[in-house]
């Protein structure tokens, strides 16, 4: 008889343990199914946890042997129980991006929060002048500004630590749209508020013509907070504490995540932009952001210790992308109707930006950028999104031939093996598929 503990995660985002007797691992699966001798209490139980299972996904740690078993998109997988211990790190991932932003971030962030059902909460660093967007498992497509996208599913906490800069009007609004109550949502009191001075001092400084800017603030905001209030400089910097609309949502967002890591719960930091856009380690200066966008900077804008993180996931998108206008090199900059000719798509692939709505410029792979992000982040776990704008055809998860030469140059051209395919909106899939067709 094996015994079994059936971890599962509830709605509200609790953790549950259920011990399991079976007989062989063949009944994993049924374990899940009403027995004819359960009695109604069992039987809602046994009920509550099937959905909690097909909701979140289920491990099944195999007790006195330190080995799981986790159920992800209908699969098994085997693995080894990660016990939190000092030289194992604390269950914090960082979503990093690798190229010029836009990469997918926030699909990767939900992802991991999906695929991990030990995962408490999300945080966002940065301010608005990015988007991220995911797919609720409701089907409704979310593009978020200020929260992270991986809170999408409504499943684990969303946090804004003291390295965020806010936009009041954009997060009542996201907060509205998410239907999340103050016990879902956490701001730190020293975050800092975007306010209409810093939009309008972008504005008149034509940040947007000058650099491709989105001027929506976050850059005068950065500015004003590390004037410190001198004299001769105009913009103020507020603080979140300051603010009456964000009253109800501040709490001490480093305590809350300490509490959470001891617990042994997975937290996710969902970085923004990319690492071409790193005002330190980009390149591309002035044409840059206004923030370092490497892992380390991200971590340490949550508030969190490196000896917190066990996981790095870099991503990076088949054809790396610029925000119009005069922003900076692209290399290999082409066209969307080209990229779209050689994949044999036939509906239109133009993307427009989550903040301007402008028209993206496109370019081919370049591993040169993708290289230093590497050797920047030490990634864990390569993530390559849009694959389907390769070949379509892996949007029916199988990866084909085309698909396939395609990676296994980028493999090459980078140095790394990915880990994970994007092949579709809200569509993830390993690196190793079920099938191949030629």
């Amino acid at each position: 008889m094996l015994q079994f503990v059936l971890w599962l995660r509830s709605p509200s985002g609790a953790i549950y343990g259920y011990k399991e007797e079976l007989r062989s691992l063949c009944r994993l699966d049924l374990a899940l199914c009403h027995g004819n001798r359960e009695s109604r209490p069992q039987r809602q139980r046994t009920a509550r946890k099937r959905r909690s299972c097909n909701q979140y996904g289920a491990i099944w740690q195999l007790v006195d042997t330190g080995l799981y078993l986790v159920r992800v998109a209908g699969a098994w997988s085997l693995g080894k129980w990660r016990r939190r211990m000092k030289e194992d790190g604390m269950p914090v991932s960082i979503v990093v991006g690798g190229q010029f932003g836009s990469e997918g971030k926030g699909k990767t962030a939900l992802e991991i929060v999906r695929r991990d059902c030990t995962t408490i909460a999300a945080v966002r660093v940065g301010g608005t002048n990015s988007g991220h967007t995911a797919i609720a498992r409701n089907g409704k497509r979310y593009a978020l500004r200020q929260l992270p996208a991986a809170c999408v599913d409504c499943s684990v906490k969303a946090i804004l630590p003291a390295g965020c800069y806010i936009d009041v009007r954009i997060f009542r609004e996201e907060v509205r749209r998410l239907g999340l109550g103050p016990d879902q949502v956490a701001v730190s009191p020293m975050a800092r508020v975007i306010t209409d001075q810093h939009k309008s001092w972008e504005r008149d400084a034509d940040l947007g013509r000058a650099i491709g800017s989105t001027q929506s603030g976050t850059g005068a905001a950065v500015m004003a907070m590390t004037a410190r209030g001198a004299a001769q400089f105009s913009l103020q910097s507020v603080q979140a504490e300051e603010v009456p609309e964000l009253q109800d949502y501040l709490a001490d967002t480093g305590l809350e995540l300490r509490r959470m890591l001891n617990a042994g719960r997975r937290v996710v930091v969902e970085g923004t932009q990319g690492f071409g856009l790193s005002l330190l380690q980009g390149g591309f200066w002035p044409k840059a952001t206004s923030r370092d966008t490497t892992s380390a900077a991200f971590l340490a804008e949550a508030g969190l210790s490196p000896l917190d993180v066990d996981d790095v996931t870099l991503v990076i998108r088949c054809h790396p992308i610029r925000v119009a206008g005069d922003s900076g090199p692209l290399p290999g900059q082409t066209s969307w109707e080209q990229i779209a000719d050689e994949a044999g798509i036939t509906e239109n692939i133009e993307e427009l930006t989550t903040v301007t709505a402008r028209l993206r410029r496109v370019g081919r792979f370049d591993p040169q950028i993708v290289r230093r992000a590497i050797q920047a982040n030490q990634p864990t776990r390569i993530v390559l999104n849009h694959l389907d704008y390769v070949d379509p055809k892996v949007r029916d998860r199988s990866l084909t031939a085309k698909a396939r030469a395609f990676v296994e140059i980028v493999e090459e051209a980078i140095g790394r093996r990915v880990d994970w395919l994007g092949i579709g909106p809200g569509q993830m899939m390993n690196r190793q598929p079920a099938c191949v067709l030629t």
